[in-house]
């Protein structure tokens, strides 16, 4: 203490600027972080020391035989060039910014706003058969990922859009960019106002981010224009894109008719989305179960459509060996995985919408065609029961709207969410006798619509008609 006392140089400098970004850049703090006082002594190895940083990038090149400064040097080898990045050279308050706000220079995978331009595509080209998801996605997920995942706010006194997701570029030598999504609290992170080597600061700004009532109002506008012709093209990508936009934005009900999907015709309801709900998840679990050589599931799909909904993905040194390019790069290497992307973010939507992560039906056999049921108070006994039952006998469905067996009525399917109820008959003997059975009672038995006293039993591969 007292010999750095007496160094003038020093001890001066060191109570003018302890701490400061001047110090900082004339001197490296290096040593271990932990301290076990049980274990190791007190000196250089177990405390942070303010070594110069001219000496340690001499130093941190040398090898020492004293295992102390062979761990000062290592340490300086693995950190002093990050740190000189940032600390080093002369200070400025004045600094000047510029902004890349241009998308796709590098940065992000769309190569334009891509949510407006597959919303043009689409309204111009409207009643072409021809229109497929290559011609406007391309075949990479990334650009898909970033139509299905739109970020939006809520502020009905700014109608328009934010630019989103800033990050500052340091221009520094050998500088790294190993982001993998841009900063996401809306400004730039805060630093230490060095001097750049061409006394400026690039900001890269990511994407844009749309107001939600602003988007709605050109959803609307482009299925208005439309007026209710059916959307000519049958590519499933493109229908299921406009799907997931009409549900996240509340237009569903208004305009599912001019979605051209073969499934939303079979549905008994088409504006209803819990039935959408099941034949959803019913087309996920039919793609997984003929899906067995990758490792894509629903759940890393999933997860990956959370990360992209959240954060912007920048195109700059992606780290390979993330989990996620590993998955996007699967999911490249198939074209069917795009329906299977957009299926899995419909999904994803209804569960918010019906607040339920699953819906309990069930599935019957109508007109030779599966039927799905969502009834107002489900029981797995009845679901099963009524599985096995309809495989077995040949049930319909007329045109009124009722499920009939041999002419009788069995269940109204009218309403969206239908009363279905399996009933027991008791038999009792008509004497009074003596007998070891005193009743006979017969479960799951259908009643006759409109009528309390005819009763449809299904035994022995035959129907009893109970009156």
């Amino acid at each position: 203490y007292e010999e750095f006392c007496k160094a003038k140089k020093y001890f001066k400098y060191f109570l003018d600027s302890f701490m400061s970004v001047d110090f900082l850049s004339e001197f490296v703090g290096l040593g271990f972080a932990e301290i076990n006082m049980k274990e190791k002594e007190v000196n250089s190895l177990t405390q942070t020391v303010f070594y110069s940083t001219d000496l340690m990038r001499m130093q941190a090149n040398r090898q020492e035989h004293d295992f102390a400064k062979e761990c000062i040097n290592q340490m300086a080898r693995s950190t002093l060039r990050k740190y000189c990045s940032r600390f080093e050279g002369g200070q400025d308050t004045h600094q000047r910014y510029k902004l890349n706000i241009k998308i796709g220079h590098g940065y992000t995978y769309s190569k334009y706003n891509t949510l407006m331009h597959f919303l043009n595509v689409a309204e111009c080209y409207w009643r072409n058969p021809d229109l497929s998801n290559i011609q406007v996605f391309g075949k990479d997920i990334r650009s898909l990922l970033v139509v299905s995942c739109q970020k939006i706010f809520f502020d009905q006194g700014h109608s328009g859009y934010y630019h989103y997701g800033p990050f500052e570029m340091l221009t520094a030598y050998r500088n790294e960019l190993d982001l993998a999504v841009a900063n996401s609290t809306g400004y730039v992170a805060p630093e230490c106002n060095r001097q750049k080597r061409n006394n400026m600061n690039n900001v890269v700004i990511t994407d844009r981010v749309f107001e939600f009532g602003y988007l709605k109002n050109i959803l609307k506008g482009v299925f208005n224009r439309a007026n209710g012709v059916q959307f000519k093209s049958d590519n499933e990508v493109l229908n299921l894109t406009l799907l997931s936009l009409m549900l996240d934005f509340g237009l569903y009900e208004k305009f599912v008719k001019i979605l051209n999907l073969p499934f939303l015709r079979s549905l008994q309801h088409e504006a209803d989305t819990k039935e959408l709900q099941v034949k959803v998840a019913n087309l996920i679990y039919d793609f997984d179960k003929k899906n067995h050589t990758d490792n894509v599931t629903r759940l890393k799909v999933e997860e990956l459509i959370f990360e992209v909904s959240n954060k912007f993905l920048v195109n700059k040194n992606f780290p390979v060996a993330s989990q996620q390019f590993k998955l996007i790069r699967t999911l490249n290497s198939d074209p069917d995985y795009q329906s299977y992307v957009v299926l899995c973010k419909i999904y994803m939507s209804l569960c918010q919408i019906n607040k339920s992560v699953e819906v309990d039906y069930y599935k019957v056999r109508c007109n030779g065609q599966f039927r799905i049921i969502i009834p107002q108070n489900f029981s797995k006994t009845t679901g099963d029961y009524l599985d096995a039952i309809t495989m077995h006998y040949t049930f319909s469905e007329r045109g009124d709207g009722f499920m009939v067996y041999d002419e009788l009525r069995i269940f109204d399917l009218r309403p969206h969410q239908p009363e279905i109820n399996l009933y027991k008959v008791r038999f009792d003997a008509a004497l009074d006798v003596q007998s070891m059975v005193k009743y006979i009672e017969v479960s799951n038995v259908f009643r006759v619509v409109g009528s309390e006293q005819q009763h449809l039993i299904f035994v022995a591969d035959n129907m009893l008609l109970i009156e």
